[in-house]
């Protein structure tokens, strides 16, 4: 598969962050399969679930690749970095949520190839789901994406 570079973008409203430290998992992955809830994500649509979410696409990732699992509930996030071999699994009941905190979303991720190109652009504060010189990468599932606007 050829290396791509992508973006899915959602344009933030302004409002406040709140951070949790989690993100070590409660038990080894089996079989490629890395369940953000064993990474401490509450999915309960009111915690910040970003740095969860990203440890388990890190963790997948290192270990060579496989499935990051989002399982029943609302998964409130910033910008989520996706890595090569690594398939984000949004399952049925399951809805990634961006934050409504623009805080939430770097300005350093999804912007760079293409910011000179575009003069809106620079209005963007980042992307809810980047990847960069990643290779073999998707999103699957029947849940919802949800730029929460």
């Amino acid at each position: 598969m050829r290396r791509r570079s992508f973006a899915l973008h959602t344009a933030t409203a302004l409002a406040g962050s709140a951070t949790a430290l989690r993100g070590q998992p409660s038990k080894p992955p089996s079989q490629g399969r890395f369940p953000v809830s064993d990474f401490g994500a509450a999915g309960d649509g009111k915690t910040l679930d970003t740095r969860p979410l990203q440890a388990a696409i890190d963790a997948c990732h290192a270990a060579g690749g496989g499935r990051v699992i989002l399982g029943p509930g609302a998964y409130r996030t910033g910008t989520l970095r996706l890595k090569s071999r690594v398939t984000l699994s949004v399952e049925a009941g399951a809805r990634l949520a961006g934050s409504t905190s623009i805080a939430d979303y770097p300005g350093d991720a999804g912007v760079g190839d293409w910011l000179p190109r575009f003069s809106w652009s620079r209005q963007l504060a980042g992307s809810l789901i980047y990847a960069e010189n990643a290779e073999d990468i998707g999103i699957e599932g029947p849940g919802t994406l949800d730029g929460s606007q």
